[in-house]
């Protein structure tokens, strides 16, 4: 596989998410010689790509994974995802975010998103 098609795909999570290889996810995840928060051409992560296809299996061990977690801190691709499951009003992943993520950082990306969505109201009432 050359790297091209590679980064077309994205890395292999992605790969093995998008195909729904849940055990390749499994060892993927466990290794240590993997980009794990690598993303696609469309700029999604391995746990956006998990939640937009409603995959709660691999969204709770991308969750469950300490390794991942660091690396998403490093984005917004938390409070982009949490507003993604809020619009579409999942409350499955909703919960399982609840029950997973630190009470301070799921907090605070709760409270930004709402504080967003009462300003983009605000904005589309004045119009």
């Amino acid at each position: 596989m050359n790297n091209e098609y590679l980064y077309e795909i994205g890395n292999p999570l992605i790969f093995a998410i998008k195909n729904d290889l849940f055990e390749l996810f499994q060892i993927l995840l466990e290794s240590k010689n993997l980009q794990i928060n690598e993303i696609n051409l469309k700029e999604e992560s391995p746990l956006l790509i998990a939640v937009k296809n409603k995959q709660l299996s691999y969204v709770r061990l991308i969750l469950e994974n300490e390794t991942f977690m660091k690396c998403i801190g490093s984005n917004n691709d938390m409070e982009y995802i949490l507003y993604d499951i809020i619009m579409n009003r999942n409350v499955d992943l909703f919960t399982l975010f609840q029950e997973l993520l630190n009470k301070e950082n799921f907090e605070y990306n709760i409270e930004n998103i709402f504080k967003k969505i009462v300003i983009c109201e605000e904005h589309r009432k004045s119009i």
